[in-house]
């Protein structure tokens, strides 16, 4: 089954694979995407190693209610290795709850709103951090309900936020009272796979919890919801060496790297500001200035104090000199 969506007369129609699984008794309906950002691999990857999983162990046989799954919602973004939808050049993740004689966007945002999530009791979205960060695996929530999903997804770190106009999961709640969860595995272009699996189990998680297959979701201990991340950016464009691994806890004062401004001649060592879990990284080891290296997600049990942006502790290297030629 697929969608088929035409905007423009002097373009081809846009082709969307749809994955319908139905049990044997009505029940539930579950809604999965993957995709809405097209260079946002892992969503895409979860949402296929779920559906072969979900057929390799024959789920479909004794699951009650119906799953619909949507592999990939922005095929231009995807084939043209960009975020964003090639048509009108917007965010599809902000083009919700869509216009009837709108952009590209916005009219593909209706039709899936008006086909396929209003008929959902609950969805989940597939995420990753996108081109060029890699981040911890974690849910997205926003109101009291997704929160509640978030946890029983079973990720250990889960973000509290009000979310942006526009966006799936804010405006499926605001429009049809839908909880939407949004799941962010990895990202800069790599798959990862232990992070896959994770996500597996908690979609299956969702489906148990909702009545739609036998058996108890998997309980995760020691989760914790926060709001706020702290980035660590790069005052000027630079070779970066981290020595820092996602999901993992630093202390405020840890040498956690360094940064080599080749231009100037000068090499820093990387302190980290403020004690937490390694949340994101910069993937690439060339970062320009101003973008985020890496971030940290603050832990209050651990001690000291946050420091101001411009004191987050790039050390010098007394080993280089500033040459003036």
């Amino acid at each position: 089954m697929e969608l088929r969506f035409h905007k423009f007369k002097t373009t081809p129609p846009v082709k969307i694979p749809i994955i319908s699984f139905k049990g044997k008794k009505k029940g539930k309906v579950c809604f999965i995407s993957g995709g809405i950002h097209g260079d946002e691999l892992n969503g895409m990857m979860l949402v296929k190693r779920f559906i072969e999983d979900f057929e390799k162990r024959g789920l479909e046989k004794n699951m009650i209610g119906e799953l619909i799954v949507m592999p990939i919602l922005n095929v231009s973004g995807f084939v043209n290795g960009q975020r964003r939808a090639k048509p009108d050049g917007l965010d599809l993740n902000r083009a919700f709850p869509g216009k009837k004689s709108g952009t590209f966007s916005q009219q593909f945002a209706k039709e899936l709103f008006s086909k396929f999530i209003s008929r959902a009791d609950f969805a989940i979205d597939c995420h990753d951090a996108g081109t060029h960060s890699a981040l911890v695996p974690h849910t997205r929530v926003g109101d009291e309900g997704t929160e509640k999903l978030g946890k029983i997804f079973g990720t250990e770190i889960i973000i509290k936020r009000e979310g942006k106009k526009g966006m799936m999961a804010l405006e499926a709640f605001k429009k049809f009272g839908i909880p939407l969860i949004t799941v962010e595995i990895g990202g800069a272009k790599h798959i990862y796979e232990d992070q896959l699996r994770d996500s597996i189990k908690g979609i299956k998680n969702l489906m148990r919890t909702y009545g739609m297959l036998s058996g108890k979701p998997e309980k995760t201990r020691g989760q914790k919801v926060l709001t706020d991340r702290y980035g660590v950016k790069s005052q000027a464009t630079g070779i970066i060496e981290l020595n820092l691994e996602l999901g993992k806890r630093v202390h405020k004062g840890d040498v956690v790297g360094k940064i080599y401004h080749p231009h100037l001649f000068r090499e820093h060592t990387l302190v980290a500001p403020l004690c937490g879990m390694i949340f994101s990284i910069h993937d690439h080891q060339i970062v320009k200035k101003g973008r985020v290296m890496y971030s940290i997600l603050e832990m209050k049990e651990c001690h000291g104090k946050p420091c101001s942006e411009k004191d987050f502790g790039e050390l010098q290297d007394e080993s280089l000199q500033h040459v003036v030629m």
